[in-house]
């Protein structure tokens, strides 16, 4: 199972407070030693062939299932593979194996009105880790005459080059489940024939900037800084105008926008932190527009004592060296509600 940890953006609010810091080949050729053989350099080399290798993997894996083809997608990924779904609607669970997958994409197919189109803005790749960020327009059976559009992040964990595991985090999670909750009395069973736009030209992703080297090493110095409470020097990478966004209904949701929105921001942060805290990064990965960071937070908070995990992805959008946006997607937003929600309040 994957581990990860507290939204940097929260991170950001409690180094400034003083807190509780303490896809084509050309993509993955950036960087490339030459003339040299050092172990760093041949490190390097190996992780950019593996990552070089997954994001080809991934890319055959999104082609077969926008296509519905649930054999050649099965090829993609390993006997023990794991799909993560959150939420309340009818799809929500664990998906394991060859059948587990089977069966979500059957359950895609006998939902869906004959409609569905995926677009994929965003893909990174960095060793056995990836990330893509999705936008679905599509419809149901009972109610063809509705579009609906989706929009997700996606994180991936590869092994022996196949997709091992898989968290569908939707950046709206009630949305997601509205479009998965069934009417009174059901729908039919039967699997539709989904007419897909996302099949039709170019390849449905797009690997020639699934890896960037310079923002990679950005999002590693930006974390590095945070750890060692540099807050001089994250202050130089977040630009003026700043947006964080952070999802759902609880005590931290909602849009803060430039100085003053981080100020805000910060002071619902600090409201929310006990007296431990523990940040950690296991999954990276840039594209040519950001870094996506995995990461495993464990801390207490004033309304409960007691150590507990929280696990989110973020993504930062860079630009000409600073941070212009960023955008955290819980693995679970109702989970990540309870848990920076005060009951007593």
């Amino acid at each position: 199972m994957k581990k990860k940890s507290l939204p940097i953006g929260i991170a950001l609010t409690l180094l400034a407070g003083g807190g509780l810091a303490a896809m084509g080949s050309t993509a993955f050729a950036e960087g490339s030693a030459t003339g040299t053989s050092t172990p760093r350099a041949l490190a390097a080399e190996q992780a950019r062939t593996t990552s070089q290798a997954n994001a080809e993997v991934l890319q055959q894996f999104y082609t077969a299932f926008t296509k519905g083809d649930i054999e050649a997608a099965k090829s993609f990924v390993t006997s023990d593979f794991i799909m993560h779904v959150p939420g309340k609607g009818e799809n929500a669970g664990q998906y394991w194996g060859h059948k587990g997958l089977e069966k979500f994409m059957n359950n895609i197919l006998s939902w869906n009105g004959g409609k569905f189109s995926m677009q994929v803005p965003h893909v990174a790749v960095n060793g056995d880790g990836g990330f893509t960020r999705e936008v679905v327009d599509l419809n149901r059976k009972h109610d063809a005459e509705r579009d609906w559009q989706l929009r997700f992040t996606m994180h991936y964990k590869f092994k022996a080059g196949k997709v091992s595991e898989a968290w569908t985090m939707p950046e709206d999670q009630r949305h997601y489940d509205a479009y998965w909750t069934a009417p009174e009395g059901g729908v039919p069973n039967a699997a539709t024939q989904v007419n897909s736009a996302a099949t039709k030209g170019s390849p449905v992703i797009d690997i020639s900037k699934a890896a960037n080297s310079k923002n990679l090493e950005f999002g590693r110095e930006f974390y590095k800084m945070f750890w060692e409470n540099d807050i001089e020097g994250i202050e130089k990478v977040i630009d003026k105008d700043i947006v964080i966004t952070i999802p759902g209904e609880s005590d931290i949701s909602g849009t803060f926008k430039g100085f003053a929105g981080f100020q805000e921001f910060r002071s619902k942060v600090m409201a929310t932190v006990g007296d431990r805290y523990k940040l950690d990064v296991p999954d990276m990965a840039a594209n040519d527009k950001g870094v996506f960071a995995e990461e495993f937070i464990r801390m207490n908070r004033p309304w409960n004592s007691k150590v507990e995990p929280i696990e989110v992805t973020l993504f930062y959008t860079i630009r000409d060296g600073k941070i212009v946006k960023m955008e955290d997607i819980p693995e679970d937003t109702y989970a990540w509600e309870t848990f920076f929600t005060n009951p007593k309040e």
